[in-house]
């Protein structure tokens, strides 16, 4: 872990290698918490993961060194002068707390930096979105002790060892994934010689489900980000993988039917209600069509002209005889002309 804005590998210089273009850019923000404690619930949400487990690297009941980023495993490479070292060669020495049971893992070699109060960086060998690892420290000293795991990504977390190794499991989003990791145990110099040991370091990129819009069509309301037995779980629309609310086809409007515009006797299908009345017209009902709305999509009533007039028998008789009076009248005038 990088403090106080300084540079410092392992316990001496900067080394030009792969650490300087990476620890020394990081930044971390934390803290975050695990999200898994237990290393079986870890590998059934996250299966198919790489382990670095370091059986075998060590001399059987001893320990092996590394020279800086001479160690490999599973796709992973660990930066910084290391040791790993048998659970039975720790369990010979003598006068340590970690000579009997609680550290030792029967069979197990752990990874340990080469000096009290190292550190060392795991380069995962690109981006991952799930790491987790069995930890603890090699302590002479008790009190005031700390390791701390810190992320590319910006996150870190702070453990208080306990008398045993244990398992912590960290999940993060694809869209902030890690790739180096850096530990480091803390604590007063005077209280000891203080190492940090790790064994099965798994990793990986989980798998993500794909998502969706997802349309509740009677009710016109769609959800971005959904998965598909999630959406058609609830009995709704999936619009399918990636898709979104904006480009569903259909589009998720709700329910629809015949608008009419009485005023100008136009009639539209597929309006939303709200989008038919919010614009002054008639809305035909969910499901109703032009051609069947009730009442008819006319328009405006066009008054009939006024009628003819009609003539009674007695009117028309009248007629003929103020008709023929007039004839009359107009014949004797041209005689006395």
């Amino acid at each position: 872990m990088l403090r106080d804005t300084q540079p410092r590998f392992f316990g001496k210089a900067c080394v030009p290698c792969l650490l300087s273009a990476t620890l020394a850019a990081h930044s971390f923000a934390g803290p975050i918490a695990p999200d898994f404690t237990d290393a079986g619930a870890f590998h059934t949400a996250n299966p198919g993961l790489s382990t670095a487990g370091f059986e075998g690297f060590a001399i059987p009941d001893g320990l092996s060194p590394f020279p800086e980023s001479d160690l490999s495993e599973s796709g992973a490479t660990f930066f910084g002068d290391t040791h790993v070292i048998s659970s039975t060669y720790l369990g010979a020495l003598p006068d340590m707390p970690f000579s009997s049971g609680p550290y030792i893992n029967s069979g197990s070699q752990y990874l340990i930096p080469d000096t009290p109060f190292g550190v060392f960086e795991i380069d995962l060998g690109g981006s991952r979105t799930a790491f987790g690892v069995d930890i603890g420290a090699l302590f002479l000293g008790t009190t005031d002790l700390e390791i701390i795991i810190g992320f590319d990504n910006g996150d870190s977390y702070t453990l208080t060892p306990s008398a045993a190794f244990e398992f912590v499991g960290f999940a993060f989003d694809v869209g902030n994934p890690i790739s180096i990791v850096d530990i480091e145990i803390t604590g007063p110099p005077a209280e000891g010689l203080n190492f940090v040991g790790i064994d099965d370091i798994c990793f990986g990129t989980a798998a993500v489900e794909a998502v969706g819009a997802c349309c509740n069509d009677a009710a016109g309301a769609c959800t971005d980000d959904v998965t598909q037995p999630v959406c058609e779980g609830a009995g709704d629309r999936y619009g399918g993988d990636e898709s979104t609310c904006a480009t569903i086809d259909p589009p998720c409007v709700g329910p629809t039917g015949a608008c009419c515009d009485d005023a100008l006797g136009i009639c539209t299908d597929g309006e939303t209600q709200a989008a038919c009345e919010g614009a002054g017209a008639r809305y035909g009902g969910d499901g109703s069509a032009c051609v069947t709305i009730d009442p008819p999509c006319l328009g405006p009533t066009v008054p009939d002209p006024d009628p003819i007039p009609t003539v009674t028998p007695i009117g028309m008789l009248m007629l003929s005889v103020t008709l023929l009076a007039g004839l009359v009248l107009m014949s004797r005038r041209r005689q006395s002309v």
